[in-house]
């Protein structure tokens, strides 16, 4: 052991048994270790960053690539400056960091630990290039990689960020919620909040109501008079059933004033159409899909049947395709006002 104290007697031996020692030990002190200096590893150089070839943008990919910074000879192997790093690196940490328009938003982070360095029997870099894959992205944010190398003497500091890549930009979100802003007895008017767009602009919405229950024993509005009254007056009879969707333009729906002008509105049979854009490479700061995130939308239907039930649906629509359906809670038509006593 190092740093200790040992003590050593000798005795003869021949094949009948051991003679007397001697009596008098030899004493020493084995060496202490030196201490070990320890420096971080370099951090890597700036990685690079790809979109990944994909059959759609829900099963797009990133691929992060880079260089160990250790030096390599094909000869004498592994070599690092000592002054500059007194361990090999083990492993890296890779990161990506993805927002709506700039990545140093982060709505979006993940992270890769113990990737690690490749090497053959004789601890030497197999191979200068590393890879890192991550999916689930989030459609139509910009994306920048990082990464950390990781020795037995700590970690290095983070890499420069990558070149800024975009996801491919996907449907819009679920549009949420729906409320009842005006009510009548025959109309009534719902008002939702636009949604993002995943890095293309909304263009509008598919809407339509299902009626659910009636109340029975009117007459366009009106209550029917007692002797036309059947014995159901009064009763609901459950119905089900779907009217045809229409589709609104977004500027023709909103209720803001500086909704920009959109592009002319999809067919149906466009609305499951999937765009196969690939990767921009850009420093933008902003998107056109978030021009009109947020901005309130409305629609009034008419021609309900008083003290009913509605449900309605409403889906986003963008250029990529068609948002799940946002359905609402059974909204009751207003009632008509009682008549005269008597």
């Amino acid at each position: 052991r190092p740093d200790t104290v040992y003590d050593f007697d000798v005795a003869a031996a021949n094949s009948v048994g051991y003679g007397l020692p001697s009596g008098i030990a030899a004493s020493c002190r084995t060496n202490a270790i030196p201490p070990q200096r320890f420096v971080a590893p370099q951090k890597p150089r700036r990685p690079q960053l790809q979109l990944l070839p994909h059959d759609g943008w829900r099963s797009s990919e990133l691929q992060v690539q880079w260089s160990c910074p250790e030096m390599f000879d094909p000869h004498r192997g592994f070599i690092y400056d000592a002054e500059k790093q007194t361990h090999m690196i083990l492993y890296y940490v890779v990161q990506i960091r993805g927002g709506t328009g700039d990545p140093t938003r982060a709505e979006d982070i993940q992270e890769h630990e113990h990737v690690p360095q490749l090497r053959d029997k004789r601890s030497t870099p197999r191979d200068v290039g590393n890879t890192a894959i991550f999916g689930s992205l989030l459609p139509g944010r910009h994306y920048q990689a990082y990464v950390q190398s990781v020795s037995a003497a700590g970690n290095s500091a983070w890499s420069v960020a990558s070149v800024t890549v975009r996801a491919p930009p996907g449907v819009p979100d679920i549009v949420e919620p729906v409320s009842v802003v005006e009510r009548t007895c025959q109309s009534m008017t719902i008002e939702w909040n636009c949604p993002g767009g995943n890095g293309e602009e909304v263009l509008g919405f598919w809407v339509r109501y299902r009626t659910e229950k009636i109340l029975q024993g009117w007459n366009n509005g009106a209550p029917l008079p007692p002797e036309s009254a059947g014995e159901d007056t009064g009763h609901y009879l459950d119905v089900k059933v779907w009217e045809n969707a229409i589709y609104l333009k977004l500027e023709d729906c909103s209720c803001h004033e500086e909704v920009l002008s959109l592009p002319p509105s999809p067919t149906m049979a466009d609305s499951h159409r999937e765009s196969h854009r690939g990767s921009l490479e850009s420093d933008l700061k902003f998107d056109l899909d978030q021009l009109s995130l947020g901005v309130p939308c409305r629609w009034k239907v008419e021609s309900l049947l008083p003290a009913s039930y509605y449900t309605f649906e409403i889906i986003a629509q963008n250029v990529v395709g068609a948002s799940d359906a946002c359905l609402s809670d059974a909204i009751r038509s207003g009632a008509t006002p009682p008549g005269p006593s008597g």
